[in-house]
This record gives structure tokens, C-alpha cells and sequence, in this order.
């Protein structure tokens, strides 16, 4: 974009400004609905900013930094709408491995997505720096070559784009919504409580295996997960001994 440094800083800090209050907008959508939607809404929203921004860099319009706040708040409303619900939908996790397991292991779940963040963020880094160095990129200069643009182009517009929607193909797909993890947490409660799994209803029972992937009766740490587990704890034990 050849922007300064200024300008970039102005339309971060408005869009950082925006986006809290994108935030509180999307908890009461998500509140009224669903995560899926939530992540549509921003996933679309995405990609049209990112439209919006290729054009930006290959028309160059007048008046281009007051553009790339505006572009820079939309994509704040898109960004916020991703991550906020996606994490939320990563929230039910827990209780559909306490369906599979009984046991509750939140900590094991936040442990893995941690690590698999900061993984990705790197081989991110990583990729960025490979394709700017085969691009033929030059640090400090002014203009660069047109392969190395195209290429940031692809990187930085089309990758992001095709990312988002492959989300929203999956969005359709998944099963795990707030009205069928009410039924999983349900079933839970009454497990807990001492309920009989004989008595589940045909309902529920569809429900949990759809989300578990596994038949009702192996639920409940009635399967090789539990299985696999103890025999860990097991041989640790013989071990220690």
C-alpha cells in the first residue's frame, strides 16, 4: 500500500477502538442465536473487506489512508465475528469429551489449542518468509518487484479468502450448536445424578452420537479412550514400582 508508518497506526488504533465494541455487538448476537451464525456473519464480512482491500492496491483511489481506516474498521467487525465465535464454539468441547470420558479435562483441551497456536503462528512466520525471499523481496525499499507484489497479493488477499471459506463450508456442516450442546450437558447432568443410560431418549441418543462419533452405549468412558487411559496409568504405576 506505500502507507507511513502514521497512517498505519491511526487506522489500527480506530479499528482496535471498533472492535470492542464489535465485540459486545457479536456476545449479544451469539446470545440470540448461535456461534455458526456469528462466524458467518464475520467470515462473509471477511471477505468482502479483503475484496475491498485488493482493490485499494490495485487502483490506488484518492484520499488512500482515509480508505484503509475504513477498510481496517470492516475488518475488525469480520475478524471479531471469527474469533469470537469460534472460541465460543471451542467452549462446548469440553462437556462432548466428558460425554465420551465422564471426566472433565478443560485443561488438557486449552494445553493442546496453546500449543497448536503458537505452532501455526510460527510455520506462519515461517511460510511469510520463504515466499518473500523467493519473491525476491527487498527490506527498506520503496518499490518492490512486481512478482513480490503479486505474491503478497495471493498471500495476504486470496489465501485468506479461500481459508474463510472453507470455514463457512464447515459452519454448515457442523453439528455442535448451542441447541444440541444443551441436550449433550443435559444428558450429562442426569448421567452425573445416577441416571440409567437405558433411559435416554431416542432424541438424545442421536444427538451424542452425531457429536461423540461414537454409539451411545460406548459413551460415558465406555470405550477404548477410557481403555487406552488406564492402561497409561497403569504401566506408570508398574513403572514407578
Amino acid at each position: 500500500m506505500l502507507l507511513t508508518p502514521s497512517d498505519v497506526a491511526v487506522s489500527t488504533s480506530v479499528g482496535f477502538f471498533f472492535g470492542i465494541l464489535f465485540l459486545l455487538f457479536f456476545m449479544w448476537l451469539q446470545s440470540k442465536t448461535n456461534g455458526m451464525l456469528s462466524y458467518r456473519i464475520g467470515a462473509w464480512a471477511g471477505i468482502a473487506v479483503f475484496l475491498f482491500i485488493g482493490c485499494l492496491a490495485i487502483f490506488r483511489p484518492a484520499h488512500l489512508s482515509l480508505w484503509w481506516i475504513v477498510a481496517m474498521i470492516a475488518l475488525n467487525f469480520g475478524i471479531t465475528g471469527v474469533v469470537n465465535s469460534s472460541q465460543y464454539i471451542f467452549t462446548f468441547i469440553p462437556d462432548i469429551d466428558e460425554m465420551v470420558t465422564s471426566k472433565r479435562r478443560e485443561g488438557e483441551f486449552a494445553g493442546i489449542n496453546t500449543t497448536l497456536d503458537t505452532v501455526l503462528d510460527s510455520l506462519f512466520t515461517l511460510i511469510v518468509g520463504v515466499v518473500l525471499q523467493v519473491t525476491g523481496f527487498k527490506p527498506g525499499a520503496k518499490i518492490q518487484s512486481a512478482t513480490t507484489v503479486n505474491a503478497l497479493m495471493i498471500l495476504y488477499i486470496a489465501v485468506p479468502i479461500c481459508l474463510l471459506l472453507l470455514g463457512i463450508a464447515f459452519s454448515y456442516i457442523c453439528k455442535l450448536n448451542v441447541e444440541n450442546h444443551t441436550i449433550i450437558l443435559n444428558e450429562i447432568k442426569r448421567l452425573r445424578n445416577g441416571g440409567s443410560m437405558r433411559e435416554v431418549t431416542p432424541k438424545t441418543k442421536k444427538v451424542v452420537e452425531d457429536l461423540t462419533g461414537f454409539k451411545y452405549e460406548n459413551c460415558w468412558g465406555n470405550n477404548d479412550v477410557m481403555n487406552y487411559r488406564k492402561s497409561r496409568k497403569k504401566s506408570k504405576e508398574i513403572e514407578m514400582n
